[in-house]
């Protein structure tokens, strides 16, 4: 029972992340917009930089987002080998209920150890 409920609470956990705050929207020189998401995961911060364009060309009347240009760039601390290895073992140890093990994982990631960058129009 143990574990069953510490891989729902990593999964809760991830979903969280999902949810989290919307990436930043800027407005460039050339009258396009850039949406920057950042996440401790690659996937993460993409998702979180293409929900922003798709909810703010929404909010312009229902456009449809033009990507000019889509960019992700790791700027950890860390190798990112090193990173996604220790994360990977925080996740078993959590599993298996060792709090201590996952907390250490994390010290290897940062919530912005990805950054997404999406150059987009609303048309």
């Amino acid at each position: 029972m143990r574990a069953w409920f510490m891989v729902l609470a990593v999964g809760v956990a991830g979903c969280a992340s999902l949810m989290g705050p919307e990436a930043a929207i800027t407005a460039t020189s050339s009258n396009t917009l850039v949406a920057t998401g950042y996440d401790e995961d690659k996937s993460t911060s993409i998702l979180k930089a293409e929900k922003s364009v798709h909810q703010h060309c929404r909010k312009q009347g229902g456009k449809i987002p033009v990507i000019a240009k889509q960019q992700t760039v790791y700027q950890g601390a860390y190798d990112p080998t090193v990173s996604e290895s220790a994360k990977a073992a925080g996740r078993v140890a959590s599993i298996y209920g060792s709090f201590e093990g996952y907390a250490v994982s994390q010290t290897l990631s940062s919530p912005t150890d990805y950054k997404t960058t999406i150059e987009f129009a609303c048309r």
